[in-house]
């Protein structure tokens, strides 16, 4: 999967070079243009992971800053857009016929539209092609996002774009909206609303209740955020209050259509967070700009969630009874790395949507090797039959034996 991604983000960047630069000679960057952008990228990435100060502001209108947001951040999230969607394609089903409508609410450049874009013809044989509506509040990333969109063509055709210039935090931020539409998404905007209010998630679960509003009957609201642990957990407790208005999950989370339980990352502590992580050996120029800058990009991260409104059956296939001792079975998701711990045994945390517990194993044990134990990432979903009871039926944690089968049932990649 993550090849075929990457040939469509390659043709992408050709064009968001040729974007940036004022006259066009290659479709690579010289070594000075990369010191140039990685400098910028050095500024922008503390500005927005660092201490996070240009988060919500109109860093997207500067010049310098918008160059490295589309060299660099553009094809991250671009990744982890495509990487995301990639974890439950069942849930895009339902509203795979006909022309797709997608409204992207804090779009920038449009990175997640244009992931979708090329993503969902792959998936859905009966789409036709697709109409996006772009909302963002910087019309110079506005103008980019319909450049991008209309260079490449959606089954055969150039897609529909729509753009709206809108300060999101005000209440008039998306009335423009009319009709309905069959994906709702926004890509790392929802934790720039409201940061600096104390009622910030109230306000940001409000924004998307009423955003679902314009959702047809069988859409999904898929939000994508940094997997920062601040933002990975607000974005947790905003899924917990649409549950609690009767939204379903249809990923990452497992055993939550419809959901009923609180995220079980949030009941674990402060330090806890549930997010992927993809290995990734960067495209050009990510991977120039990114040692340019002194950064670390050997994987793709983030938190996210696909929702929609009392929708079980798009969830993904999975054992309903996930967590039963007598059966000795255990369908759940990879939430961490591995982890050694004081008695030499190699533990990772499972979550099956209603609690997290540890699976472990002895370190090098030949059965567990030979199962692919130690090389489970995170966000496998895993079915675990025959473990052993290492915790209690109260407060369960399992261990790896001789007669334990492990399967990987998928993996985002």
């Amino acid at each position: 999967m993550t090849a075929e991604i990457e040939q469509d983000l390659n043709s992408r960047i050709r064009t968001l070079i040729s974007l940036w630069r004022t006259t066009k000679s290659t479709d690579t960057l010289s070594a000075k243009e990369v010191k140039t952008v990685g400098n910028a990228l050095l500024s922008l990435q503390r500005g927005l992971t660092g201490d996070r100060l240009l988060a919500g502001t109109g860093y997207m209108d500067d010049d310098a800053f918008l160059g490295a947001y589309l060299l660099y951040y553009w094809p991250v999230s671009y990744m982890q857009t495509t990487l995301a969607a990639s974890c439950n394609p069942r849930a895009f089903h339902a509203s795979g016929q006909g022309t797709i409508r997608i409204l992207d609410i804090g779009s920038g450049p449009g990175p997640a539209s244009a992931a979708l874009a090329d993503y969902l013809p792959r998936i859905l044989p009966d789409m036709h092609g697709a109409e996006f509506t772009l909302v963002d509040s910087s019309r110079s990333a506005l103008e980019l996002a319909a450049k991008i969109l209309k260079s490449c063509t959606v089954c055969g055709k150039t897609p529909q774009v729509n753009t709206h210039n809108a300060n999101l935090e005000r209440p008039e931020g998306i009335e423009f909206c009319s009709g309905m539409y069959d994906i709702i998404l926004m890509s790392h905007a929802l934790n720039e609303l409201w940061k600096n209010d104390k009622n910030k998630l109230v306000k940001r679960h409000a924004f998307l209740e009423n955003a679902a509003e314009h959702l047809s009957p069988s859409g999904i609201l898929f939000v994508v955020e940094p997997a920062l642990l601040e933002t990975s957990r607000s974005l947790l407790a905003v899924r917990d209050m649409l549950c609690s208005q009767g939204f379903s999950i249809s990923a990452p989370c497992t055993g939550c259509a419809p959901c009923s339980h609180a995220c079980p990352a949030l009941a674990a502590g402060p330090s806890h967070t549930c997010h992927a992580e993809i290995p990734w050996h960067p495209v050009e120029p990510v991977a120039s700009l990114a040692k340019t800058a002194g950064l670390d990009r050997d994987s793709v991260k983030m938190s996210f969630f696909i929702a929609q409104k009392n929708h079980a059956e798009m969830a993904e296939p999975q054992n309903t009874d996930s967590l039963n001792i007598q059966k000795d079975v255990i369908t759940a998701r990879v939430v961490s790395e591995g982890m050694l711990n004081k008695s030499g045994r190699i533990r990772f945390l499972l979550c099956n949507g209603q609690s997290r517990f540890a699976f472990s194993a002895k370190n090098g044990d030949a059965g567990a090797k030979s199962a692919g134990f130690f090389n489970l990432r995170r966000y496998d979903l895993v079915e675990v039959s025959m473990p052993e009871l290492r915790g209690t039926k109260e407060s369960p944690a399992y261990g790896f034996t001789a007669e334990t089968k492990l399967r990987i049932v998928s993996r985002i990649s």
